[in-house]
C-alpha cells in the first residue's frame, strides 16, 4: 500500500496574490521546496491555480512525495487516497478539512496524517 506524501505551500499574505501569481511569473523562493509548474493535469479538481513539483522519481519506493503550492483562495475538490497521504505545511496558511469534522487551520509546520480510505 502507496503513502503519498504532498509538501505543501499555502498562501494568504499580502507578499502574494492571484493577479502576480502568472505563470511567466511562478514564484521560486517561497519556500526550501520548487514551485513547480502550473498543475494542468490536475486542474479541474481545483478552484484556482496550483502547482506541482514532484520531489521523488524513483517509483519503486512506492513513496511519491510531491510539493504542491496553491495560488491565494484556491480550493481542492474533496477526494481520498486508498494509500493515506501525508500533508506538511511548509508556508503560508491554509485549511484541510475531513469530511464530518470542521475544517482545521494549517500552519508552517504542521502536519496531517491522513488514513487510507
Amino acid at each position: 500500500m502507496a503513502v503519498a506524501a504532498l509538501i505543501l505551500l499555502l498562501h494568504s499574505g499580502n507578499q502574494l496574490n492571484a493577479q502576480n501569481m502568472k505563470e511567466e511569473n511562478v514564484p521560486q523562493n517561497l519556500s526550501a521546496f520548487p514551485t513547480g509548474d502550473v498543475n494542468a493535469a490536475y486542474a479541474k479538481y481545483f478552484s484556482g491555480r496550483s502547482f506541482l513539483a514532484p520531489l521523488t522519481q524513483n517509483a519503486a519506493l512506492n513513496c511519491p512525495i510531491s510539493n504542491v503550492t496553491f495560488e491565494p483562495g484556491c480550493r481542492n475538490d474533496w477526494h481520498s487516497h486508498t494509500g493515506g497521504q501525508l500533508l506538511i505545511a511548509v508556508g503560508g496558511k491554509g485549511y484541510y478539512q475531513e469530511k464530518g469534522k470542521p475544517a482545521r487551520l494549517l500552519m508552517p509546520g504542521d502536519i496531517v496524517e491522513i488514513a487510507p480510505t
